[in-house]
């Protein structure tokens, strides 16, 4: 299964050099609300998220700030993203840029996009997902 098959669209990227960065590339994302988005590198699938209370950019500013202090400043902040995981993002770009992809979700409320997000999860089982369901932890 592929992220376009699922509705996603690739709105941006993601880089390392110089410092971590998500990026967009279809502005229109950036107001999108109540969507869930994606991060690949290659042809994997690393990380999937919902943003449900704020626009799109307002969740990738946090990212974009959580993974450069842990990466750069290597400080893990409770809540943020933990040394282990920036080790993983900054691996993997380090090898290739990564792309950002994000589908709007409907109809646009919390309960419809939770097990929009729960479903891509255990259809892709993303390595850096914390809340991996179990069939996702044992391959």
């Amino acid at each position: 299964m592929r992220l376009e098959d699922c509705g996603f669209v690739r709105v941006g990227r993601l880089t390392i050099h110089p410092h971590f960065e998500i990026s967009f590339d279809c502005k229109e994302a950036e107001w999108w609300v109540c969507c869930v988005y994606a991060f690949k590198v290659g042809n994997e699938v690393f990380r999937i998220g919902k943003s449900e209370r704020s626009c799109l950019s307002v969740r990738i500013d946090r990212w974009n700030r959580d993974v450069r202090r842990a990466i750069t400043d290597k400080m893990e902040v409770p809540g943020c993203t933990s040394l282990e995981e920036a080790a993983e993002w900054e691996k993997a770009l380090k090898q290739a840029d990564g792309e950002f992809w994000a589908k709007r979700c409907t109809p646009p409320n919390k309960e419809s996009l939770r097990a929009e997000e729960k479903r891509l999860i255990r259809e892709f089982c993303p390595r850096l997902c914390h809340d991996l369901p179990r069939e996702c932890r044992s391959t």
